[in-house]
């Protein structure tokens, strides 16, 4: 039996049982601890059950830590007040955050909800129910937080740069940002990145799903990974960085980004080399898997060594569409490489080509070795499907199909060596490397021929060889053959 008390200074208790007197009352009042929940058991003098009322409990003060509640429903297990309400995840609005498009203070108000959940054992999450929230503070989501946007609104209100900054730590440990689809927004509006992760080489195992991130012509990058590992991006809308990229990988290895919906960005997949003080840091292991990427001024993807960090290894396309990219510079889709730099290993497979503003190349091929080029289909005006470069080696073109333009390799000067064509395809040869055919089949079936041309002038001779290697004879300056 739990004590009861006869006045509310809880000092004298009552007898337990309660007796009511003859006139059918009680002869004390009744006061109850808020520390406790009270059974209250009704029997007649016979000790019969008249009735029973359960989780009974006294009224604190309504900050107090021992008032209580309990859910709705069978089973339900009650708990304080203050309990309940440090169940994740916590809440902006719970630190002050007002979120109604003119209180600046909301991105402090942010942090702090963040910096609280920061503080639980195994870290926490912070819900941001729907409405703007300005902000004229970085939003830092701290290692092992997650920032729940739920349609939220995180606009710029000043010169923040960048906009939200997720920490990277190792082995899972990192931040991450997830929201409800395009109405879950980061509005840049101001000079900077949307979103930046600086990892310094964690295995950070960063998570960043289902938002936009809009920018303006100021803008850096909508999201810009540097040197870190591990990071997987889903569904995300990116626009407006028309002076910068819509992903900006820098020094990121083992990268996945799923469905990503770039636009109106000046580079759309940007992967580069960087360093950091002595260290040298390049981009591995970076792979686009389907969704969308157009209406860029520049290449919708640039594989680009040129920040002295090494070089490029193993990076993909897959999948993806790529439309109506390159107003400003011709190569209007994808550019691999520089003058000086090849990045190996690169594979551009199963995309879909769009005519874009552009009129030279879908795909440049400026330096990179090791690059596969396969199974690709390029749709409208663009009138070459590949240009190598002068350093390049070992390059599979592979059975890329284009639908009313001309699909060719063109080869510059001390061009590429080991030019593997699969599938039909015309090549244009300005210099003397070696083409090999891909099969028979592949190269002749359905009455269509592999037209080699080289230039005109020089040494240009092409030698036929057998599957086996044998050689079955050679043709000599003569401009244009037909195999």
């Amino acid at each position: 039996p739990e004590t009861t008390w006869t006045t509310s200074a809880l000092s004298t208790a009552n007898a337990n049982p309660l007796v009511f007197v003859s006139s059918g009352r009680l002869a004390t009042q009744i006061w109850l601890s808020d520390t406790v929940l009270y059974k209250f058991v009704l029997k007649d003098s016979n000790d019969n059950t008249l009735g029973t009322w359960d989780n009974i409990y006294g009224i604190g003060s309504p900050l107090s830590s021992n008032s209580y509640y309990l859910p709705a429903g069978t089973g339900a297990v009650a708990t304080t007040v203050q309990a309940r309400l440090r169940e994740q995840p916590l809440t902006a609005k719970g630190t002050g955050a007002v979120g109604n498009g003119v209180a600046t203070s909301d991105g402090a108000d942010i942090n702090q909800a963040l910096t609280d959940a920061a503080a639980l054992t195994n870290g926490g999450q912070v819900d941001l129910s729907p409405g703007v929230y300005l902000t004229t503070v970085p939003i830092v989501i701290p290692a092992k937080v997650r920032l729940n946007l739920n349609g939220a609104i995180i606009r710029n209100s000043g010169t923040v740069n960048p906009l939200v900054e997720i920490t990277a730590g190792n082995a899972g440990a990192s931040g991450s940002l997830v929201g409800n689809g395009p109405q879950s927004l980061i509005d840049q509006t101001g000079t900077g990145d949307g979103v930046y992760v600086n990892g310094i080489m964690s295995q950070a195992d960063v998570v960043i799903a289902n938002v936009k991130i809009q920018g303006t012509s100021s803008g850096s990058s909508g999201l810009h990974l540097k040197i870190l590992n591990r990071v997987t991006t889903y569904n995300l809308h990116i626009a407006g960085f028309t002076t910068g990229d819509g992903i900006k990988n820098e020094g990121a290895n083992s990268v996945t980004h799923i469905a990503p919906n770039i636009t109106s960005c000046l580079y759309g997949i940007h992967t580069l080399t960087t360093t950091n003080g002595a260290d040298q840091y390049s981009s591995n292991a970076v792979v686009v898997v389907g969704g969308q990427i157009r209406s860029c001024t520049g290449w919708g993807w640039w594989e680009d060594p040129t920040g002295a960090g090494g070089t490029n290894l193993g990076n993909k396309a897959i999948g993806v569409t790529f439309e109506a990219n390159g107003a400003v510079i011709p190569q209007n889709h994808v550019y691999i490489g520089d003058a000086s730099n090849a990045p190996n290993g690169i594979s551009i497979t199963g995309n879909i080509f769009a005519s874009g503003v552009g009129t030279v190349n879908t795909i440049h091929d400026f330096n990179g070795q090791s690059v596969f080029i396969d199974g690709n289909i390029e749709i409208g005006a663009p009138t070459n499907f590949l240009n190598h470069g002068t350093l390049a080696r070992g390059l599979y073109l592979g059975s890329n199909r284009a639908a009313g333009v001309t699909n060719y390799f063109a080869g510059s000067d001390n061009g590429a060596d080991s030019i593997v064509v699969g599938g039909v395809a015309t090549v244009v040869n300005q210099q003397g490397p070696t083409v090999t055919g891909y099969g028979h089949t592949q190269l002749t079936g359905y009455g269509q021929d592999l037209i080699i041309q080289t230039r005109t002038g020089g040494t240009n001779n092409q030698t036929l060889r057998a599957t086996d290697g044998t050689a079955l004879g050679s043709l000599t300056n003569l401009g244009v053959y037909s195999v």
